[in-house]
């Protein structure tokens, strides 16, 4: 799913990304290698940084700007 950075006012698009990474998944002993993303969930503004509890159980720790996002940190919460 696409995330994007929007200048409020004139509602201008300024960056667009997927934001997704590469995890481990292991099931029954087997393990391998898949493309992971948050998909849908809600930003909260926490500290000046964005939290972003997904659907999937990941929360992200972000640094949004006008320029582009920066992923501080991630956790796996729960497997939904």
């Amino acid at each position: 799913m696409h995330r994007w950075g929007v200048e409020w006012k004139p509602g201008k698009v300024m960056w667009r990304v997927n934001l997704e990474w590469e995890g481990t998944l292991t099931f029954n002993g087997e393990s391998r290698k898949q493309i992971l993303g948050a998909f849908c969930g809600t930003l909260l503004w926490v500290d000046g940084r964005f939290l972003w509890p997904g659907e999937l159980g990941y929360l992200p720790w972000l640094d949004l700007t006008p320029k582009g996002y920066r992923q501080l940190a991630r956790a796996w919460l729960f497997a939904a």
